[in-house]
């Protein structure tokens, strides 16, 4: 009966380590998962079983470092894209910029053009009423007011092109801004 009894008790106390051996890693396990979970990557479990449980906190803590370089790599792409997007505005506003000042110089150009074929105009009408030596004036006179007509005609175009690079260029700089809130929400 007390060799029994001692038995009884021998067994409980190794079923009682037995069952303390594979729930207190398990715990601590769980708690391992849910911290992950919560977005901690920087923990690492110290549990050295070698069986089917110290395979699986291995194969965690190999988890949680993957996680950990992974969303770093996110970060920096995130701050690189952000920078970039920084980059393309400032590139943007200066194309704009640009763009508005040769808009501006276009149009000096073409209101001169056209004081030009005025005033050319006016000598034309003049030189006609000269001698044979100014009529051949004359025609080049003409011939120079169709040039500076074409130039002003040209100019025009350029004008028009400049000005579609204005709103073009604004459009762009829209779209650095939304890149730019889009790296920042990312961040």
């Amino acid at each position: 009966l007390i060799i029994s009894a001692v038995m009884g008790a021998l067994v409980i106390g190794i079923a009682f380590f037995i069952t303390r051996s594979i729930t207190k890693p398990l715990g601590l396990t769980v708690d391992h998962v849910k911290q992950i979970s919560q977005g901690n990557f920087l923990t690492t479990l110290e549990i050295k079983n070698r069986d089917e449980l110290g395979a699986v906190v291995a194969a965690m803590n190999e988890m949680s470092q993957h996680l950990r370089q992974m969303v770093g790599q996110i970060k920096q792409d995130a701050q690189t894209l952000n920078s970039s997007a920084a980059d393309l505005s400032l590139i943007s506003d200066a194309v704009s910029e640009n763009a508005s000042g040769n808009a501006q110089k276009s149009a000096e150009v073409t209101r001169a053009a056209l004081e030009m074929t005025d005033n050319m105009t006016q000598v034309s009408s003049a030189m006609e009423t000269s001698s044979q030596n100014t009529a051949t004036v004359v025609t080049a006179v003409e011939e120079m007011t169709a040039t500076i007509s074409e130039i002003a005609k040209n100019t025009e175009t350029a004008k028009s092109i400049a000005d579609d690079a204005v709103s073009q260029s604004g459009r762009a700089r829209e779209q650095m801004a939304t890149l730019n809130d889009m790296a920042l929400s990312i961040n």
